[in-house]
């Protein structure tokens, strides 16, 4: 399951002051074909959330780039496909599920992807429901740090590894359309730059990706003609893709990298603030 969100206006407009301050990747549009050939040459990969969408997306520029493909997902018919069609194999994973984690393999490179949204539709407040908030909260925030325990140690063991996880432009604003997407989209950029800053030195490398809007399933219709008339498009889920890729592939850690049409990912900068301190 792989979902869009943010505001036209934060999602595609201009950066904020904080906000981008460094541009990579290949030039609007996507990466030249076979760009990713040999990157992942006998590398062991896992895309959760790949049975449709950009998680099977990524799932296919892995597998292009040499990686072996483990396709993670409760929708069993698609997911096998997705396998069938890059070479892999097909892992049945609910990702809010601890025990479904021990039927994942170690891996050398991770897009954990799988998430949801409270609604297609903006919330209202009576919409605002503990049960919405369990569920939401255990496929995002729950999910990616079940995915990161399970396999960090097996890369820390062997001096290498390469995590991502999917954020969102939501997560990094407020979006009032859907707050436990918002709050959990948080946690999870959060997860990232700790958990990150802490494999520095270690060979291992742990990311998130906030993309704007995407054109996928769970983008409400009259959405992309909302940002059309803002000047406007939603992400290509190509794009999204080849940007988790490069990030995959890439030398940084504890970063977080947002992505929006037309614009090559752009590091995030986030503004400086007194931080807590612990120790001597």
């Amino acid at each position: 399951m792989t979902d869009p969100t943010g505001d036209p206006a934060p999602g595609n407009g201009p950066a904020s002051a904080s906000g981008p301050a460094s541009a990579s990747g290949p030039a609007p549009g996507g990466a030249v074909d076979g760009a990713f050939d040999g990157a992942f040459d006998g590398a062991r990969a896992l895309v959760t959330g790949g049975a449709q969408g950009i998680g099977a997306a990524t799932a296919r520029l892995l597998a292009a780039g040499g990686a072996s493909v483990v396709v993670g997902d409760l929708d069993v018919a698609h997911g096998e496909q997705v396998a069938e069609e890059v070479g892999g194999r097909f892992v049945r994973l609910d990702v809010a599920d601890p025990a479904a984690w021990d039927g994942v393999p170690d891996v050398d490179v991770a897009f954990l992807n799988a998430g949801l949204m409270t609604s297609l539709t903006p919330v209202t407040v009576d919409d605002l429901q503990a049960a919405a908030w369990d569920r939401v909260r255990r496929v995002n925030a729950d999910g990616a740090v079940l995915g990161v325990t399970r396999l960090l140690p097996a890369m820390t063991a062997a001096g290498r590894g390469s995590i991502l996880l999917a954020g969102s432009l939501a997560g990094l604003t407020d979006f009032p359309a859907d707050p436990f997407y918002t709050a959990t989209k948080a946690a999870v950029i959060s997860l990232a730059r700790c958990v990150g800053t802490l494999c520095r030195g270690s060979g291992v490398r742990v990311n998130a990706l906030c993309p704007g809007e995407v054109e996928t399933r769970m983008l409400p219709p009259d959405r992309a003609e909302l940002l059309a008339s803002r000047g406007y498009r939603p992400l290509r889920v190509g794009e999204v893709a080849e940007a988790a890729v490069e990030v995959l592939a890439g030398e940084d850690t504890g970063e977080v990298w947002v992505l929006v049409a037309g614009r090559p990912k752009q590091r995030w900068e986030f503004p400086p603030v007194p931080r807590p301190v612990r120790g001597s």
